[in-house]
C-alpha cells in the first residue's frame, strides 16, 4: 500500500511492512504493523507506535525545524511539547535522542535517554557545514584531508590522509570507540 501526503494513519491488516514516505525530506523506510503516522503541517508526518496513537491525536502538532532535522512539536498555551519527549515521559532536566537521527521518527524503539554530549555525539554535520564527512576537513596549505574529533571537549587530532574517504573513516573508528552506541557514522 503505498501512502499518499493526505493519509494521516495505516490501520489495516499489515502482515507485510509497509512503505512510509516523508515528503519534504525525500525520506522513507518501512512501516512495521505497530506503526502508526500521524499529521504535520508542512506536508510531513510523526511515526509513533500503534499504543501511542490515540493519545498523541488528541494534540494538534505540527512540523518545526530545528538546524537539519524536523520534529512534531505543539504549544500548549505555557510551552512547547515534543512527542518524543512526551513518549518517553521525559523530565524538563532530562534529553531524548533520535537514534537514527530522524527527529519525525518517534517510536519508543527508535528514543532513548542521553546527555547533552551523547545528543551531540549522535549528531552529523552541522547545518552550514562545507564538509561532506563528519570528522573530514581539507587542509590547502598542506594538500592533505584532516580527520580529528572532539571528546571531552577536547579536539583529537586523528592524522592526515590523501582521501576525503580515509579522513571520514579513522572519524568513525574513532567514534565508535569513543562513543560507543552514541557515535554518529559517516555514510560512506
Amino acid at each position: 500500500m503505498e501512502l499518499t501526503p493526505n493519509i494521516s494513519t495505516i490501520k489495516a491488516p499489515r502482515e507485510k511492512s509497509q512503505l512510509a514516505l516523508v515528503p519534504s525530506l525525500g525520506v522513507s523506510f518501512s512501516m512495521d504493523k505497530d506503526m502508526r503516522q500521524i499529521s504535520l503541517t508542512q506536508g510531513m508526518y510523526a511515526i509513533v507506535d500503534d499504543e501511542d496513537y490515540e493519545w498523541l491525536m488528541q494534540i494538534k502538532w505540527n512540523a518545526m525545524k530545528s538546524g537539519k532535522t524536523y520534529y512534531a512539536q505543539s504549544w500548549n498555551g505555557e510551552k512547547h511539547l515534543f512527542i518524543h519527549r512526551l513518549v518517553l515521559k521525559a523530565k524538563d532536566t532530562q534529553m531524548v535522542d533520535h537514534i537514527n537521527r530522524n527527529g519525525l521518527d518517534n517510536r519508543k524503539s527508535n528514543l532513548r535517554f542521553c546527555t547533552k554530549g551523547q545528543n551531540a555525539q549522535n549528531g552529523g554535520l552541522y547545518k552550514n557545514c562545507k564538509n561532506k564527512y563528519k570528522g573530514a576537513r581539507w587542509r590547502e596549505k598542506q594538500g592533505k584531508w584532516y580527520s580529528d574529533i572532539k571528546f571531552n571537549y577536547k579536539k583529537i587530532h586523528l592524522g592526515c590522509f590523501d582521501t576525503e574517504i580515509e579522513a571520514a573513516l579513522a572519524y568513525n573508528r574513532a567514534a565508535i570507540e569513543l562513543f560507543g552506541e552514541f557515535a554518529y557514522q559517516n555514510e560512506l
